[in-house]
């Protein structure tokens, strides 16, 4: 090894290097143990605005409302690639922008929105309204375009859009807020699915339980009921084939808790596709399967 300063550099992909400067003596021998190299720290995003409560979007998925601190943009963003931020809040204009997060690593964005050109001055308290909203037992509620939780919120008077849940399942509401009026909205996010049999004829006695299955995974024999959050899932019933019975279709209803019937539809087979999705009502789905003795030499 020569004398003299002598610059060591260690590095492996993924990994912060590791350098050092040695100064050994004529003849001396270095042993460097211990290098430790560690992984560097994902890049977080910190966005505020003025005003706050504005709700925030990363490549079109919503990711909460302003202020949002340290938001690990790697979780919906691959190493590298762009960055379309949108911040939107009801009766301003919005704001996006395109950013890289390994150009800059930890990065602060902050926001001053402009009101739109026809947005009224809001009005005194006195003259405002009250929306309630309630979410059964979790999920996302949107008032306005702004992602809310449960709890109320001063409106202006006039018509509001209320959703419950995402893009793909939701459900939506228009409602009218007079000056200090009130209106409660409850949102739920699961339903229960209750599944029995019957005679496919009309006659006396209580149906041979069938075998449940929910996506192809085995309930049980019998009657059966769970709540399920929302999605679609097939439901199906049926009997071993030792068994002197089969499934002929059945009855699908959908019933809110008051008691409405909100929907009511016969289908043939031994299986229903049931879709649940977010809603103001809490309903139940019932499946009812028709059974029926099958034909002599049938088993």
């Amino acid at each position: 090894m020569p004398n003299g300063p002598i610059r060591l550099h260690v590095a492996m992909a993924g990994y912060i290097p590791f350098d050092t400067t040695l100064t050994p003596s004529a003849g001396q021998h270095v042993i460097l143990d211990g290098i430790r190299l560690v992984e560097p720290e994902s890049p977080v995003l910190t966005i505020l605005s003025d005003p706050a409560n504005a709700n925030v979007t990363v490549n079109g998925s919503s990711v909460g409302v302003t202020p949002l601190t340290d938001f690990p943009i790697e979780t919906l963003v691959s190493p590298g690639s762009p960055v379309a931020i949108e911040v939107r809040l009801a009766g301003f204009e919005p704001v996006d922008t395109l950013i890289r997060m390994e150009e800059v690593g930890d990065l602060t964005l902050s926001f001053s929105l402009d009101r739109s050109p026809t947005t009224r001055p809001e009005p005194p308290v006195s003259q405002q309204g009250t929306i309630i909203l309630n979410a059964y037992p979790s999920g996302s509620i949107i008032l306005d375009d702004v992602s809310r939780s449960s709890g109320s919120y001063a409106v202006t008077p006039g018509t509001h859009t209320v959703r419950c849940g995402g893009e793909n399942l939701r459900s939506e509401k228009t409602i009218t807020v007079t000056a200090s009026g009130s209106q409660t909205l409850n949102c739920y996010f699961e339903s229960l699915i209750n599944v029995s049999t019957r005679w496919e004829e009309q006659r006396t006695g209580i149906a041979p339980a069938a075998s449940v299955r929910i996506d192809g995974v085995f309930k049980t024999s019998g009657p059966f009921s769970e709540a399920f959050d929302p999605g679609a899932y097939r439901v199906e019933a049926d009997f071993l084939s030792h068994q002197p019975y089969e499934v002929v279709g059945g009855q699908y209803i959908v019933k809110a808790e008051d008691g409405r019937i909100l929907s009511d539809q016969r289908f043939t087979g031994s299986a229903y596709t049931v879709n649940v999705k977010p809603n103001f009502d809490k309903e139940t789905h019932l499946i009812s399967f028709f059974v029926r003795e099958k034909a002599s030499g049938g088993f």
